[in-house]
């Protein structure tokens, strides 16, 4: 089968090749435009489009279970057979419920879920939203769930949690990081803490590092997977976010375990790396396949004020045998917009990932509006760029020999010019009188020009899709009715939000329109739904900030 590869933004493209009848893939074809094929796209006959779920796959068949997009929860499970490209909806007598954020692994022809955040309704905002600590096993044999209760006598679990990971170690499923969201009792609070639930026993233990050595920071919306060095199988983990006050961080470190974690073993220690160059991505995905670590996509921000964001639709991987020295060496793939929009997965991020006769699957996921696609990459095309977003060093050094070139020369001809003025004209006396400046306007506008802008009811559009279901400054969906801030250039804001970022500035942020006040101006010109700015070498942008 083709690869569809996690990838920036590339040149090269496979296709799947199905023999018929046969129970094998084809080989790659050479001569193709890029290195994804596209599996499946949403339809009447696939799963809703989504973010936020699993995707686990058992022999030839991968499973998705639950997930949400804008305002709506899902409670389906579907799989998706890999060689004849067909989804089929199980029919189940019971269910893990309304579910998002959860994790999972698969051992066996079982898939498990662990946690996540659970509704008693489809609809977000109209439910109770609560984070889950239970373990659930889908039966691939007869296409069934089953919940696990942990024996009596155990009597620890793991805190209830969503965003966290889990990985496999072959007999057990290891539960690292994830956060309880705020309630009207409770704050956030974010873990760093390590469960080990084991397949055969079906119990927990938690797993406590060795004392006195350093430790990764609580984190969620962070990536993990397995890896292999000296042997051992490692679980690693990158970026994250973390809960400060009332607010949170991105982190851009990376951490490596040793699962050998059974009873009778030393405890384990973490491992800090090096990675280069920096990982600060929220919501990506990573997997590893054979001798290399891959990732895809995933939400950074390109701003220390944390405001303006953008979405990745980039390949990154690395070669493990450099983990060796606990350094991580990333290298990208990447292509043109116009080459992404048709043969490539669109930027995205809280999307799903897996691995299938080591090539990598791609799932839903997010950017502006949520996707259902589903689509593989070729791994044995190894990305080769060290860094496509920074300026190549020679072309760097001459535009610096350039601009030196031109201020020295500038500085000479001006010396010389004012050494022959001094020769030429004798100095004079002159009196400069000093008038007073006027008074500096702030750059952004009163508090009455704010005000001034009309608040509105929301209505959501019947689609329920773009950019204007979201408040493009905090990315937090807008609920029905919730009064919005109307600009004059008709875009619409949390009121909170927008006031902030007009007292310091005097245009839209989405649209960068210069405001007037709205008793002063009748203009009313459509804008455009969304932006997306390409930068450099191709990604694809927007003032979008995670939930």
């Amino acid at each position: 089968m083709a690869a569809h590869c996690v990838v920036w933004w590339n040149k090269h493209q496979h296709v799947l090749v199905v023999v018929a009848c046969s129970t094998s893939i084809g080989s790659l074809e050479s001569g193709t435009t890029g290195k994804w094929t596209k599996l499946s796209g949403p339809d009447a006959n696939s799963p809703a489009r989504r973010e936020g779920t699993i995707l686990q796959v058992i022999g030839d068949i991968a499973y998705i279970y639950g997930g949400l997009t804008n305002n709506t929860m899902f409670t389906d499970t579907w799989k998706f057979d890999l060689l004849h490209l067909e989804w089929t909806r199980l029919v189940t007598t019971v269910s893990p419920g309304y579910r998002f954020d959860h994790v999972g692994t698969t051992h066996g022809t079982d898939v498990y879920v662990f946690g996540g955040s659970v509704s008693n309704t489809s609809r977000l905002q109209s439910g109770t939203l609560s984070q889950m600590n239970d373990m659930w096993k889908l039966d691939s044999l007869i296409d069934q769930w089953v919940q696990i209760t942990p024996p009596s006598c155990i009597h620890r679990l793991p805190a209830p949690r969503t965003e966290a990971v889990a990985v496999p170690t072959g007999d057990a499923m290891v539960v690292f990081g994830g956060v309880v969201l705020p309630s009207s009792n409770e704050s956030a609070a974010d873990f760093n803490d390590i469960w080990q639930f084991r397949y055969d026993t079906e119990t927990w233990r938690e797993v406590v590092p060795k004392a006195n050595t350093p430790l990764p920071l609580p984190r969620f919306s962070h990536t993990a997977t397995t890896v292999t060095v000296h042997g051992v199988r490692h679980m690693i983990v990158l970026s994250g976010r973390h809960i400060i006050r009332d607010g949170w961080s991105v982190l851009a470190d990376a951490w490596m375990l040793p699962l050998v974690l059974d009873d009778n073993d030393e405890a384990p220690t973490w491992i800090l790396l090096s990675v280069s160059p920096v990982y600060n991505r929220l919501f990506g995905g990573a997997v590893s396949v054979s001798s290399s670590l891959w990732m895809f996509g995933g939400f950074a921000f390109y701003s220390h004020s944390e405001r303006d964001g953008l979405a990745y639709s980039d390949t990154v991987a690395a070669d493990i045998a450099s983990l060796m020295d606990n350094k991580v060496t990333l290298f990208y793939d990447y292509t043109s917009s116009d080459e992404t929009t048709r043969s490539s997965p669109h930027a995205r991020f809280h999307h799903a990932m897996a691995v299938w006769r080591d090539q990598v699957l791609v799932f839903g996921g997010k950017f502006l509006q949520s996707y259902g696609d589903l689509w593989l990459r070729n791994t044995t095309m190894f990305p080769t760029d060290p860094n496509p977003y920074q300026p190549r060093p020679n072309a760097l050094s001459s535009v610096v020999f350039v601009f030196v070139s031109v201020f020295w020369l500038s500085s000479v001809v001006g010396y010389l010019c004012l050494f022959a003025i001094r020769i030429c004209f004798p100095p004079f006396n002159f009196r400069v009188r000093m008038m007073p400046l006027p008074p500096l306007r702030h750059r952004g506008l009163s508090f009455d020009e704010i005000t001034a802008f009309k608040l509105v009811p929301f209505v959501a559009r019947k689609d329920g899709g773009g950019s204007d279901e979201l408040c493009s400054i905090c990315l937090a969906d807008f609920e029905p009715r919730e009064r919005l801030r109307e600009l004059s250039c008709q875009h619409r804001y949390h009121p909170a939000c927008i006031d902030t970022w007009l007292a310091k500035s005097q245009s839209c942020p989405l649209c960068k329109r210069h405001l007037a006040s709205p008793k002063a101006t009748t203009w009313a010109g459509r804008v455009a739904r969304h932006r997306v700015t390409a930068a450099a070498p191709a990604q694809q942008t927007s003032t979008h900030t995670p939930r």
